[in-house]
């Protein structure tokens, strides 16, 4: 038996719970906070669990300073950045993200400036050893999520980016048989797996993170409209670091490769964005879009020579040059590819 206050989330009940000889709640059970809650709120103080979800040593504490990169770890931590810029980086998802060298330089510096912290190349490995979609999807919402937050002026940059880079640490946690199912999961496997937002917070804090990094992955699942998890909070309580990595997360679960699925083309996923903006910032798509230079059907958009147009037809083969027409003259053209002409902003989106 473990009794009440020795309880985590996650823990898995192997006997029933009985409350005045009535059952309330099944074996096989996975403890949320919420039913943790509910356990003391009907006096129960004990309840019998299985470890087997749980690893058997908490993680450890934060490890001392890191002394400056040798010349070894500095090649090798570059050759990691560029490996992951390949996993990620072509043009019918990132569009012209990349394309200033300028751009992959600052990329590159501030992932180097990332190890600075003793835990990063551990929990980095942590998350290669769950799948490589885990570790390519991390690489790839630290890369928007970094772009964006610089374009959006937020100044604790290398805290945001280790956020945005480990916020699925608490995968880590979740069981393979489920992260891998290639079928539904069932109600109980879900809510196993929105725990990994809680384990993230955990893993992050035992390792000596400061609270900005661990409250991502704690809150990425959240909503704006109240409808996320894992404490379904209101726009006025998730910061903006968080609601440029919901957005950046959900794009990029959409764009990459998945072992159950493809990718999806990257116009669609971004349609799919808008469709669920009421729980993600419109401006930060808007930014996304402009940042990649691909945009959905639908948008209308400021171009360079000061003319309105809307998007009627993208490409999934070349989606940084889509069909265009002229808001005054009703002219249809396709966005040059000498880029003579490009999108200055986009304006709005219509289904």
């Amino acid at each position: 038996m473990t009794r009440l206050f020795d309880i985590q989330p996650g823990d898995v009940l192997t006997k029933d719970v009985l409350r005045k000889n009535t059952v309330v709640l099944r074996r096989g059970t996975v403890l949320t906070p919420r039913l943790v809650e509910k356990l003391k709120h009907w006096r129960i103080e004990e309840v019998t669990i299985t470890g087997e979800t749980r690893d058997a040593s908490p993680e450890p504490k934060a490890p001392p300073a890191k002394e400056p990169f040798s010349e070894e770890e500095l090649f090798r931590i570059k050759g990691n950045f560029f490996q992951g810029i390949a996993g990620i980086g072509n043009e019918y998802r990132l569009g012209f993200a990349l394309n200033d060298l300028d751009t992959l330089h600052w990329l590159e510096a501030l992932f180097v400036s990332l190890h600075e912290h003793p835990a990063m190349i551990t929990l980095l490995e942590k998350i290669q050893a769950v799948d490589d979609y885990t570790y390519q999807h991390s690489f790839d919402t630290f890369v928007l999520g970094s772009l964006i937050a610089a374009k959006s002026g937020i100044t604790e940059l290398q805290d945001v980016a280790a956020g945005f880079l480990l916020h699925d640490i608490g995968k880590t946690k979740i069981p393979s048989a489920i992260l891998d199912k290639p079928r539904a999961l069932t109600s109980q496997e879900m809510t196993f797996v929105k725990l990994h937002t809680l384990y993230g917070y955990q893993i992050l804090t035992d390792y000596g993170f400061p609270e900005e990094v661990a409250m991502l992955a704690q809150s990425h699942h959240e909503r704006l409209d109240g409808s996320g998890y894992p404490w379904e909070l209101s726009a006025l309580h998730i910061p903006k670091a968080v609601r440029i990595l919901s957005v950046v997360d959900v794009y990029s679960a959409l764009s990459l490769d998945r072992p159950y699925r493809p990718a999806m083309p990257s116009h669609q996923a971004i349609e799919i964005l808008f469709e669920e903006q009421h729980g993600l910032e419109l401006e930060l798509i808007k930014m996304l879009c402009e940042i990649l230079e691909i945009y959905p059907v639908g948008a209308t958009v400021s171009l360079t020579d000061k003319s309105i147009a809307k998007v009627v037809r993208v490409d999934s083969k070349i989606p940084t040059f889509p069909l265009l027409k002229d808001a005054q003259s009703k002219h249809v053209f396709t966005m040059p590819t000498n880029r003579s002409l490009k999108v200055d902003t986009m304006l709005q989106h219509e289904s």
